[in-house]
């Protein structure tokens, strides 16, 4: 009898109920999908922490259990036991969450050098402070592995995938061997991630539709460093203050990059900072409609070319603050 593909039971547990069993984590585990496979133990926690430690996922945990669930209990038990419950971030009042976000707004590497108060996360359905010692902890040793990734370099030429229709009709093979980039949900696909060197989300609401999607793969990963509490580390894992607001290109992109609700430009900072002198780009289909003036931070669902606005823009929201895309 064949076993399921690696992650698929995961995949289909995580899609029922936003978290997974022990039993479907160590169905993939390598003790039984390949008994020579070293710490067997670890590839489990690596799956685990994939799955299970976003804050979504962990609330939908505890959320079982107060149902009875006894398998949601021992699973959480197991997590605790391996550190795996602790999250970077606590939910913020809306008065703090808006006093702190224009704090930081004033001066974004400032207030995280301080090391005093947590890093805001404003979104139309609450906010967030990241723990400030987390914040810059995490962000000085993202700059030693940027530097690695620097290192890693073996061409002054990049080639930057998207995830728009055209990249249907891109040759896969034409482009291995290259250093190719991924963008968003291209790493669902097994040829892209394939030859892929990184992989880059900085859409919140991307992120948290699937976030293992993003972290099962052993690649570069490049990230804001407000999807903390979705998205877990990893030592190939960049954590970057990236920030909305007025447009800009970092002189240094190691205390802040441009974010600004669009991938490409997130990535087109990092790979030139890292060396690249040409970026061949294939795959980005980027046309949106939406109505004129709307602030940074509202909320569209586009259904063809006409965008409906699902909220308003968020109370007391600043122009810089880092808040769900206009899409």
């Amino acid at each position: 009898m064949q076993s399921a593909p690696v992650f698929q039971v995961c995949q289909m547990g995580w899609s029922a109920r936003r978290f997974v069993y022990l039993a479907e984590i160590f169905a993939q585990s390598p003790e039984t999908t390949d008994p020579g496979t070293p710490d067997p133990e670890g590839e489990a926690i690596r799956i685990c922490r994939a799955f299970n430690t976003n804050a979504a996922s962990l609330e939908a945990i505890k959320t079982a259990i107060r149902q009875g669930d006894a398998d949601a209990a021992d699973l959480l038990a197991w997590m605790k036991v391996k550190g795996l419950t602790w999250l970077p971030a606590a939910p913020l009042p809306p008065g703090a969450a808006a006093e702190l976000q224009h704090r930081f707004d004033l001066d974004p590497e400032g207030f995280i050098d301080a090391r005093v108060d947590p890093y805001p996360l404003v979104t139309e359905t609450g906010a967030w402070g990241f723990e400030a010692t987390w914040v810059a902890d995490t962000l000085a040793a993202s700059r030693e592995r940027m530097a690695a990734f620097v290192d890693s370099r073996t061409s002054d030429c990049a080639v930057l995938i998207g995830n728009g229709p055209s990249l249907r009709h891109v040759d896969v093979e034409t482009l291995r061997g290259q250093e190719v980039f991924i963008s968003n949900y291209a790493i669902r696909h097994p040829q892209w991630q394939s030859i892929a060197k990184g992989v880059a989300v900085t859409n919140r609401l991307v992120a948290e539709q699937e976030p293992f999607a993003f972290q099962l793969p052993q690649i570069w990963k490049f990230h804001p460093i407000w999807l903390g509490h979705t998205l877990s580390d990893s030592p190939k894992t960049v954590w970057l203050n990236a920030l909305g607001g007025p447009l800009f290109f970092p002189s240094n992109i190691l205390r802040r990059a441009a974010w600004h609700a669009i991938v490409s430009y997130f990535w087109l900072q990092i790979l030139l900072h890292a060396g690249y002198r040409r970026v061949v780009m294939t795959g980005f289909d980027n046309s949106y409609s939406q109505p004129k003036n709307l602030p940074e931070g509202t909320l569209l669902r586009q259904e063809k070319t006409i965008p409906t606005i699902l909220t308003r823009p968020i109370s007391g929201a600043k122009s810089g603050s880092r808040q769900t895309p206009i899409i």
